[in-house]
């Protein structure tokens, strides 16, 4: 019985039946060098099964794949990839594609992609990047500890603005931190004096 792999929720495929026959399908695609259906299969994956199907491929096969992704498919997929397979296959990608794929990911994902590649690549990578200084504080804490997953990205107002300022300060900061669930209060010098749910 082919495995099934649980996915989160998505606009697209939520499983997908990564068995043996699947993988080899996609494999003899790759090798014939059919970009064009391989992007029809996977572009329609959930990140998760992407990256399950990339690690099922023999290496130069998985590089390729994840080569030929558009580049928010291909930044959504290596979170999901095992730390060491994923700095194996990104080891052939120049700096300046390994910084588009980091541009489009969340800070602390980013830091985690980033923590795994060589210190040269790091070192090209970082002063390419958007968020430099957010990740370059992030990669000073240890992957799993609690400043290694935080996120850097959120919305504040302050405190003396109206409901109407705070409404189109949320409205717009939310076009650049997406999720938001909670608008930080401040006051003065970035002092927390609140937290809103926005349930």
């Amino acid at each position: 019985m082919p495995e099934t792999l649980a996915g989160r929720p998505s606009d697209r495929v939520l499983k997908a039946e990564i068995d043996a026959d699947f993988v080899e399908d996609v494999s003899v695609l790759v090798q014939e060098d059919q970009k064009g259906a391989v992007l029809n299969i996977a572009v329609d994956l959930h990140p998760a099964d992407l990256a399950s199907l990339i690690t099922h491929l023999p290496a130069d096969e998985g590089r390729s794949l994840l080569r030929w992704l558009p580049e928010p498919h291909a930044a959504e997929v290596l979170p999901e990839l095992e730390d060491d397979f994923r700095a194996e296959l990104l080891e052939t990608f120049s700096s300046e594609r390994i910084s588009t794929f980091i541009d489009a990911l969340d800070t602390d994902d980013a830091a985690d992609v980033l923590a795994d590649l060589p210190d040269e690549v790091v070192a090209e990578v970082l002063p390419e990047l958007e968020d430099e200084d957010e990740i370059r504080d992030l990669l000073r804490y240890d992957e799993e500890s609690a400043g290694g997953i935080m996120e850097t990205d959120y919305v504040s107002v302050s405190e003396t603005m109206t409901v109407a300022e705070a409404t189109e300060e949320v409205r717009r900061l939310a076009e650049e931190v997406d999720p938001v669930y909670v608008v930080y209060v401040v006051a003065g010098a970035d002092r927390l004096v609140g937290v809103v749910s926005l349930k």
